[in-house]
């Protein structure tokens, strides 16, 4: 995962290939110069989950919003975490197409608690779209980062334990729900980006939230 700093207005989600043990590599064109912080999910041999960080320097060029070849990778370019966007329960994804908080309720959330996460794909009027697929194995993913970004997280619906890839090829479609377990550690403004994969295209919410 990489995010421009300090707005947070671009979310790049890239998935490496290993070269060799220990070692992964992928290749992308930066969307946009400017500094970036790169969260790492890692699956230990232990069977342990493990999150890296970087940063990154980009310097001028031509915009971009090509990912490479990952046919699951992805670009989201979406207004600066600055509050305008905060409290507000659906977002425009494009195609017609909104992601929202489950029945359009935005939830009280407080640091400390445990909390489920729940968000739905409907169309321009709110019904629910006819389903989604299996984007890189699950049905979808949440990203968390805090405004400072000192708090990151990769969810998904079974929990924040990194997986191995499965293939979507052939899957059934899947209702266009998800719920992600979640408990914030620390109070603060934080932005949440939804994922969810539908007719081969990855479509990203985004959602800005103040936890108590």
């Amino acid at each position: 995962i990489m995010v421009d700093r300090p707005g947070a207005g671009r979310l790049l989600h890239v998935h490496p290939e290993a070269s060799a043990p220990g070692v992964l590599h992928f290749r992308f064109t930066p969307p946009a110069q400017g500094n970036y912080e790169l969260f790492g999910d890692l699956l230990l041999d232990s069977g342990d989950g493990d999150t890296v960080t970087a940063s990154l320097e980009i310097g001028p060029g031509a915009p971009s919003e090509e990912i490479g070849a990952d046919v699951d990778g992805s670009v989201a370019l979406h207004p600066d975490l600055d509050g305008e966007n905060l409290g507000r329960p659906t977002s425009d994804v494009g195609d017609g197409l909104v992601m929202q908080w489950a029945n359009g309720i935005v939830p009280e959330l407080k640091a400390g608690g445990f909390d489920r996460l729940e968000f739905e794909l409907t169309d321009a009027q709110g019904h629910p779209t006819d389903g989604i697929e299996l984007y890189d194995g699950v049905a979808a993913q949440l990203v968390i980062l805090r405004e400072d970004f000192e708090v990151f997280a990769r969810v998904l619906p079974t929990g924040t334990l990194a997986r191995a890839r499965t293939s979507t090829e052939g899957s059934d479609s899947l209702p266009p729900r998800a719920s992600f377990p979640y408990g914030f550690p620390q109070a603060g403004l934080y932005r949440l980006w939804v994922q969810m994969k539908r007719d081969r295209r990855v479509y990203t919410g985004v959602f800005d939230v103040r936890v108590s």
